[in-house]
């Protein structure tokens, strides 16, 4: 930040906060989808969700580093935020695609 100072904005700080968003907001999901429920009596009923799995828990893990990659390589170019896209129509393509 101190190295590109001259270039740094306002509209950084908004997208810096709004990226941390897109970390907190899916990780908070997956931790909930990972929590195992017990029973009154301590026995375990649900070990929570595989998180090996795809669907929405592969697409929240592709969120989470796609948002990484895009704060660490906005602070070269800011052209690195239409990576962004990227997440955009794998959504669009994968999860909201239903065949005829």
């Amino acid at each position: 930040m101190l190295i590109f100072y001259s270039s740094f904005t306002w509209k950084n700080w908004v997208a810096l906060l709004l990226t941390s968003l897109a970390y907190y907001f899916p990780y908070q999901q997956l931790a909930q989808m990972a929590n195992p429920s017990c029973g009154d009596d301590g026995e375990l009923l649900d070990g929570g969700f595989d998180m090996t799995t795809g669907g929405v828990c592969g697409y929240l893990h592709d969120v989470i580093y796609i948002t990484g990659f895009v704060q660490v390589m906005s602070i070269i170019s800011g052209k690195f935020w239409y990576t962004y896209l990227l997440v955009r129509s794998h959504f669009l393509l994968h999860c909201m695609y239903i065949p005829a």
